[in-house]
């Protein structure tokens, strides 16, 4: 690396890192459409609707299990009677992902990827006093902000080197991390980057230790096509209530403002007839506005705005009353979801990638030590279901539903409840064991 690159690196970041606080605001609840347009005028009734948030929340939800995917790592050739997370392998990588607090960079992971359409876990390792085992990995997830990734020009893509920038006090600091080892930079405030030494590491991953989670090919967050949506719909409740208090300030503080010579100004125009100009008690019924048909219209358009929301991100509104509802059959919800699923299925494909990744940086500090475990005898296993808004009754008329619709069986086991199924991967795998059903010959009388 060297600070010219760097500084070409660190100005295209810098857009970058300006869409990644555009979509934090969407996900906080502050639409920075609505927060940067200020009225200038009190009162000010900016009012952002928190879609961003809840397609967010509502997704992750759907699509989490409780806690984490469930993660462990089988042999190959794994036999019946193998405890699939009990060995030495597994025993080992689940004491470094308790040390690394794994539960909660796994939650934050894919929360940060369905808020920005990507995060990122740095790893780095550390020395260990365990017998056969000298380093130990460790990681976190970092805001996509931080990171730069460079990718080769190749049909399949791989990564050459990431950096990350983040800033402590007036100093700009970079880590470029490459295969086997990773350089530190600094940039004092109006000079040229140059070499920061302390912050230089050494590992044994001959891969660049930083993985991408995505939940899409493009990298954009969920709600990302639905934020013109989510701007109108804070337009409307903003600008309808704006107009009410205004106009309803205007009148409260119309006596105190006009004098008698304002109000017969107006009167002689034409206002206020029949009405003595010091009666000021009695302007108001002359300027109230009636507001009820304007409080349907605005009421209407922000449900209808609503609604359009949930229909083009596909994305359940839990809170809707006509869903789950006791007249709502399995199958009716099982149409709800099914959509909802689509989305869950896609993100799930790229983020499962992101955790398969992970095994070659925890295999390289295995093989660095001396605990003889053979690492290329494991593949990573990785159970993710669904929480599924229904009763276990119901998960079984959507299982049928499904099936009359002819989806896979991996989406129809994956939404059937644990107590019927614990384990639908090893019933996926068991069932294309079973051969094929022989049909038998039908004897026909006669010579043909």
């Amino acid at each position: 690396m060297d600070k010219d690159t760097l500084r070409d690196i660190y100005a295209a970041q810098s857009a970058r890192a300006s869409t990644y606080q555009r979509n934090a605001a969407y996900v906080k609840g502050k639409n920075p459409t609505i927060i940067a347009n200020a009225t200038g005028d009190d009162p000010d009734n900016r009012l952002p609707i928190p879609l961003g948030k809840v397609a967010v929340d509502n997704m992750v939800g759907y699509m989490m299990p409780p806690n984490e995917p469930d993660i462990y790592y089988q042999l190959t050739e794994a036999t019946d009677d193998w405890n699939a997370k009990g060995d030495e392998y597994n025993a080992q990588i689940k004491a470094w992902r308790e040390y690394n607090d794994d539960q909660l960079v796994i939650a934050e992971t894919v929360n940060e990827a369905m808020a920005h359409g990507v995060a990122y876990e740095v790893w780095w390792t550390a020395a260990s006093d365990e017998p056969g085992f000298p380093v130990r990995p460790e990681w976190v997830m970092v805001p996509a902000s931080q990171i730069y990734i460079k990718w080769s020009n190749a049909l399949k893509p791989v990564k050459e080197y990431a950096v990350r920038f983040y800033q402590d006090g007036k100093t700009e600091y970079a880590i470029v991390y490459l295969p086997g080892y990773a350089e530190g930079w600094a940039k004092e405030s109006g000079k040229e980057w140059a070499r920061y030494e302390e912050n230089d590491l050494v590992y044994p991953f001959q891969v660049v230790p930083v993985l991408e989670a995505k939940i899409n090919r493009d990298g954009l967050p969920v709600f990302d096509a639905e934020k013109q949506i989510i701007d109108q719909l804070d337009k409307v409740m903003s600008k309808s209530l704006n107009e009410v208090d205004r106009y309803n300030a205007m009148i409260a503080l119309f006596p105190f403002i006009v004098t008698p010579e304002i109000a017969q100004t107006l009167k002689d125009a034409g206002y206020f007839h029949g009405m003595d100009i010091y009666d000021a008690d009695k302007w108001p019924k002359y300027l109230e506005k009636n507001l009820s048909g304007a409080v349907e219209f605005y009421k209407w358009m922000a449900e209808q705005l609503e609604r359009l929301f949930h229909k083009c991100s596909r994305i359940i509104d839990f809170t809707d009353p006509t869903f789950g509802g006791s007249d709502d059959s399995g199958v009716s919800k099982a149409m709800k979801l099914l959509c909802m699923e689509m989305v869950a299925a896609k993100a799930e494909i790229y983020l499962r990638r992101w955790l398969v990744e992970r095994k070659e940086l925890m295999d390289a500090c295995i093989d660095a030590g001396t605990s003889g475990i053979d690492t290329t005898v494991y593949k990573t296993e990785i159970k993710w279901s669904r929480n599924v808004p229904v009763s276990a009754k119901e998960q079984l008329e959507i299982a049928s539903m499904m099936m009359g619709l002819q989806m896979t069986k991996e989406s129809i086991l994956k939404i059937l409840p644990k107590a019927i199924l614990p384990d639908w991967e090893r019933e996926l795998e068991d069932q294309e064991r079973l051969p094929a059903p022989s049909v038998p010959a039908i004897p026909v009388d006669g010579e043909e």
